[in-house]
């Protein structure tokens, strides 16, 4: 069975426009250009895993993190285009990853750059 969840984080920065839904996903309210920010101390000891970006029910990124035993400091930015009111979702797939304990969860920026 693959694992999958909502990636729960400490820190997130971003502009007027988005909004922090208590699902751990986010609302991007005007349509424009995003670029996101994402960061992560974190390991899968079991095998290859993945964080996913989903924005609207599609995947739009992929950020793959190797099997290894101990903790590994993982960054991605990438830029999507957003209509209005879309939603962007990071989930956890592939093997367990394990968050470093004394940073338990991800950060997060994201930041408008133009409009749509």
């Amino acid at each position: 069975m693959e694992y999958q969840e909502p990636i729960k984080f400490d820190t997130t920065m971003s502009e007027n426009g988005v909004e922090r839904n208590s699902d751990y996903t986010f609302t991007l309210k005007p349509a424009k250009y995003w670029r996101i920010d994402f960061g992560v101390q974190a390991y899968s000891t079991s095998g290859i895993a993945e964080f996913l970006f989903i924005l609207n029910g599609g995947q739009v990124a992929t950020m793959p993190i190797p099997s290894s035993s101990g903790q590994n400091h993982y960054s991605f930015s990438f830029i999507v285009p957003a209509k209005e009111n879309s939603v962007l979702k990071i989930l956890g797939t592939g093997h367990p990853i394990d968050l470093d304990p004394h940073q338990p969860n991800a950060w997060l920026t994201i930041q408008a750059i133009a409009d749509l």
